[in-house]
């Protein structure tokens, strides 16, 4: 039977309303190649295929631009991204701008407009980084009276920042990927500030007769070393059966600043709980891990 297309060809041979001519039916693209999109459309789809992403995935959002002349607030937020990756990675040798512009969400040339080097940025971070810590250190002892407790709480203060922010603190003190300081004179470095909190609260604790006649500046910097070394031998020796801090903090203070009225305060001496059931527990635990 034969089939009957006359309205089939009168649909197609019908003229567009006014011009006589057939009426245009949908953009065709080439054969094979489906319907063609709209423009719009057509470049959404060159731009995720650019990036790779597949076919229907959305886009990735982009950061909103902060108004006109408030620029410092990206830069602080590049700078929080930086110091977020780095406590990360533990170290600023694998941190790439490119990898702190996509934490920020935008372009790596972006991070330009506010460091015009890696090492730039890095160094940024580091002086952010130790701004904090020292913040932290005197906020620590605010509040006490006594000298030798000042310099106690701010000791104590300093092994809890590493041991509470283990990636960070091997940021601050990591030569790793490390660029050379931008000033030669120590009073200059980013980290003196915290260093010269102990000077000073040591000088408190000197002229308060609470210790010897010794030089605050060497007094400190023995103490720092004390304190450091503790800090990391208890972040990457976690099995080992350490003592309280406090204890270890107390024993270093006698040792190497005060004399043997050590922090006694009210005619009190601090005492410590014994560590020997600690010691018992790992005795057979062998060489810490």
């Amino acid at each position: 039977m034969r089939k009957d297309t006359s309205v089939e060809s009168s649909v197609k041979r019908s003229p567009a309303p006014g011009t006589g001519a057939p009426a245009p039916g949908p953009e065709k693209a080439p054969d094979g190649a489906g319907p063609r999109l709209p423009a719009g459309q057509r470049h959404a789809h060159r731009q995720r295929r650019r990036r790779g992403a597949p076919e229907g995935s959305a886009a990735r959002p982009v950061r909103r631009r902060n108004p006109r002349g408030q620029g410092g607030r990206l830069r602080a937020e590049i700078l929080t991204a930086a110091v977020s990756l780095a406590g990360r990675l533990g170290s600023v040798e694998a941190l790439s701008l490119r990898a702190v512009a996509r934490e920020v969400g935008i372009t790596p040339m972006s991070i330009y407009a506010h460091f015009e080097t890696k090492e730039e940025l890095i160094w940024a971070l580091i002086d952010s980084e130790f701004a904090a810590l020292a913040e932290r250190l005197d906020r620590a002892e605010a509040d006490k009276a006594d000298p030798v407790e000042r310099l106690r709480a701010r000791s104590l203060a300093y092994v809890r920042f590493g041991l509470e922010h283990p990636g960070n603190f091997l940021v601050l003190f990591g030569t790793t990927g490390r660029p050379a300081p931008p000033q030669e004179k120590p009073e200059h470095l980013p980290g003196w500030p915290a260093f010269a909190g102990f000077v000073s609260a040591i000088e408190d604790c000197v002229s308060a007769g609470r210790a010897p006649q010794v030089d605050p500046r060497s007094a400190a910097t023995r103490l720092w070393a004390g304190l450091h070394g503790m800090t990391v031998l208890r972040v990457s020796k976690k099995g080992f059966p350490w003592p309280s801090v406090e204890r270890l903090v107390d024993d270093l203070l006698t040792d190497l600043v005060l004399d043997s009225a050590l922090l006694t305060t009210g005619g009190t001496s601090r005492k410590h709980p014994s560590t020997d059931a600690a010691t018992a527990t790992h005795r057979h635990a062998g060489t810490a891990r």
